[in-house]
């Protein structure tokens, strides 16, 4: 049979009407209902469950808990038997699991079908073929822009009046299945199980008519070839404005100063005083095709550090979002806020966490609902309104993607990736270990940079002590009794913690320190 490629109907998806109707929260469970009008879908409005020419096919696959071989029935074209048999031979042997595999004429309707997690054939009236796989755990994904509002938002907002995302999940699957980083990826579609797919002409259908803001994570079209990524403007180094950017850190200027407290930025109460926050100026090549003058407010202690990764990405051409953080651009590092969500102070409060071209690099986790004057709204998925959710697709490789950059930044000592976190993600989010951030600003700029240097060298050692807020505690006591010998007879003691643990390690520190004190 001549290959031909699959396209996308012209128009599809042109207008959707998308809400979400429901969202219920308790003391300890969260469940969020997106609901998709069918109405409202053009693309399943346009399905045919049965043909002339389709043929039933008997295949065996593993259900859920991987361990029983189930028959299970797929109605499709005749002209692709062989291809479909050996395909679900070689994700039988592969051990990919699937929730249940149903015809579509097993179910009332398409959306029964999705909420059930079938995986099932379908085609278009136009003819073309289509493949849903574990559709739950590779949702759907619309972003809701009914008032075409552009308006920029994202998570480091301390209160909005709307929901920071606007995007629709469907099914109701909540959004850690968009996070290809879970432990629980049973029935996703990762990297490896889409090789065997695409062996078989199968490939991810992720956008519809080259929509940014429609994604199908289990949408398989036969013979498609997947639309570009949609890759950032590529830089002509050749025509991009010479300047002669500066390279620099230094304590806060007054001008900075009053910046900070006039935007809200640092105010009383925060954990880092302003005498402790560096400015530091570097250049970089812009996604327009411009090298630009940024700058960044930093703790003290790191300030050398982030000079130094903004001076390699410039002279390796690598490109960065716009420095400046909040409203002005995608890369931000100093802000006193909350962790998103949460209560306690987020790493950026002490100027100890970097977010890296957060455009390219989204958030995706939940967390509590947000107060506004239209009542409580569930967020989830963070990604900034004129921003292609492409972008949620990590299996891809597009440039910019922060995945690129973690062994280096490491080395810097912002030693924790939130890209490797598994109850949520942060592509955008790179820090240094709680545990230091808490300590340093109670230890002087020498006492904090032999602490950066354990940071860096000591394989996350420091990410191995509580932080739960009574250890923290008691490690803030020591620090503030003995402020200028701490640091030093902690690094010389370190390699003792694997052996003692963090209580023994803690009450030998003491013990040394008070000795010293008193001599």
């Amino acid at each position: 049979m001549k290959q031909k490629t699959l396209i996308f109907i012209l128009g599809l998806l042109s207008t959707i009407a998308c809400q979400a109707v429901t969202s219920k929260d308790n003391a300890t469970n969260m469940d969020y209902d997106y609901q998709l009008p069918i109405q409202g879908f053009h693309f399943f409005n346009q399905i045919q469950k049965t043909g002339s020419a389709t043929t039933t096919l008997t295949v065996s696959y593993k259900d859920y808990n991987g361990k029983t071989h189930k028959d299970g029935l797929l109605e499709i074209p005749a002209a692709i038997t062989d291809q479909v048999k050996k395909l679900f031979n070689n994700l039988l042997t592969s051990g990919f699991l699937f929730q249940e595999i149903k015809p579509l004429s097993h179910y009332s309707n398409i959306f029964e079908a999705i909420k059930s997690n079938a995986t099932f054939f379908f085609a278009s009236n136009t003819g073309k073929i289509w493949l849903m796989v574990n559709p739950v755990n590779n949702p759907l994904i619309i972003r809701n822009d009914k008032n075409n509002n552009k308006k920029l938002t994202h998570h480091t907002h301390t209160s909005v009046d709307t929901t920071s995302n606007e995007l629709t999940i469907f099914p109701a699957a909540g959004v850690l299945s968009v996070n290809v980083n879970q432990t629980a990826s049973t029935g996703k579609l990762m990297p490896k199980i889409l090789d065997v797919f695409s062996k078989y002409n199968f490939l991810q259908a992720l956008q519809v008519g080259g929509n940014p803001d429609y994604l199908f994570f289990g949408l398989l079209g036969y013979k498609y070839n997947a639309p570009s990524s949609m890759p950032p403007k590529k830089i002509k180094m050749s025509s991009a404005p010479l300047i002669d950017p500066i390279f620099s850190y230094e304590p806060l200027p007054d001008n900075v100063k009053k910046a900070l407290i006039a935007s809200g930025s640092w105010k009383k109460g925060c954990p880092v005083s302003l005498e402790r926050l560096n400015y530091v100026q570097f250049g970089y090549h812009g996604y327009d095709g411009n090298i630009a003058q940024g700058a960044l407010v930093t703790a003290d202690v790191v300030a050398p550090n982030i000079l130094e990764i903004f001076r390699k990405f410039f002279k390796n051409k690598i490109k960065v979002e716009k420095p400046g953080g909040g409203k002005v651009g995608g890369t931000g590092m100093f802000i006193c806020r909350k962790i998103t969500g949460e209560s306690g102070f987020s790493l950026h409060s002490y100027g100890t966490a970097l977010d890296l071209s957060y455009y390219r690099n989204p958030y995706v986790g939940e967390y509590k609902h947000i107060k506004s004057s239209g009542g409580a709204f569930a967020t989830g998925v963070i990604i900034t309104p004129d921003s292609p959710l492409t972008f949620l697709n990590r299996n891809q490789k597009i440039e910019g993607f922060n995945e690129v950059h973690v062994d280096y930044i490491r080395s810097q000592g912002l030693s924790e990736w939130g890209g490797h976190w598994l109850n949520r993600t942060d592509y955008m989010h790179f820090q240094s270990s709680p545990f230091f951030s808490y300590l340093f600003p109670l230890i002087d700029y020498d006492s904090g940079r032999t602490l950066l240097t354990l940071e860096k060298n000591a394989d996350r050692i420091l990410h191995k002590f509580s932080i739960q807020s009574t250890e923290i505690a008691k490690w803030v006591l020591m620090v503030r009794l003995y402020p200028k010998d701490f640091a030093q007879m902690f690094v010389k003691n370190i390699a003792q913690f694997d052996a003692l643990g963090e209580d023994k390690f803690y009450q030998m520190l003491y013990t040394k320190l008070q000795a010293q004190a008193s001599k």
